[in-house]
């Protein structure tokens, strides 16, 4: 297990805290990270946080940035915070940021694919199809990996997210709470939701899986409360 999925975890991840996760997450599976993942899948709020500073910080890696589908009203500040970060890799979820980062080193991200994700659903599993449409992409955009949510991440599985974050209105006032693809002060940082195996962090929502994929991409959601329950 080489690589580390950092996105979307609380926006107050420091180099410190990084690097207690990764030395956890390297002794539970007896085995050296190699690649992380920063940036979100879910909300352009938070990409909006990444820094040069943090990111440069551990160059010894191979960094992916993952870029969120945006609204109309991040898109131009997301365009603009890309240009400024250092990566190895760009994650994708859609095609205008496709076309957008067509001359970079790309990989197609887990939103791409909109199989069925619900394991409510009796005998569902999680599925994976790559389409006539999605081959011709990767030959023409000459994509370097493909991931997928049935064979790439684990343990936590995304089902689905949403543009209205209750998180985001926690500090608004009653005529200004959950509005779409809303500014925030970052308020997931101070609250996340539970029940059950799934579990509602910032926009996505995720259930947990016994699967444990070799080689796959790892959320240290377990070993992220581990260490703030400590320190």
């Amino acid at each position: 297990m080489e690589r580390l999925n950092l996105c979307d975890l609380y926006y107050s991840l420091d180099e410190n805290k990084i690097n207690e996760i990764i030395l956890m997450v390297e002794k539970k599976f007896q085995s050296q990270i190699k690649y992380l993942y920063f940036g979100s899948y879910f909300c352009p709020n938070y990409f909006l946080t990444l820094s040069n500073e943090l990111l440069d910080k551990f160059n010894d890696y191979i960094i992916y940035l993952v870029i969120p589908i945006c609204s109309e009203n991040t898109l131009d500040s997301v365009k603009k915070k890309i240009n400024f970060l250092h990566a190895n890799y760009y994650v994708v979820n859609d095609f205008g940021m496709l076309n957008y980062l067509k001359n970079k080193k790309m990989i197609l991200g887990r939103l791409f694919f909109k199989d069925v994700r619900e394991p409510r659903i009796k005998d569902h599993k999680f599925g994976f199809t790559i389409t006539n449409e999605i081959k011709r992409l990767i030959n023409d955009y000459k994509i370097v990996e493909v991931e997928s949510e049935a064979l790439s991440h684990f343990p936590y599985k995304n089902i689905s997210s949403c543009h209205i974050c209750e998180y985001a209105s926690i500090s608004k006032e009653i005529n200004k709470k959950f509005r779409a693809n809303d500014t925030c002060k970052i308020d997931c940082s101070r609250a996340f939701i539970e029940y059950d195996n799934y579990l509602k962090l910032g926009k996505g929502i995720y259930y947990l899986d016994d699967l444990d994929i070799k080689n796959g991409i790892y959320f240290p959601v377990g070993e992220y409360y581990e260490y703030f329950s400590t320190h």
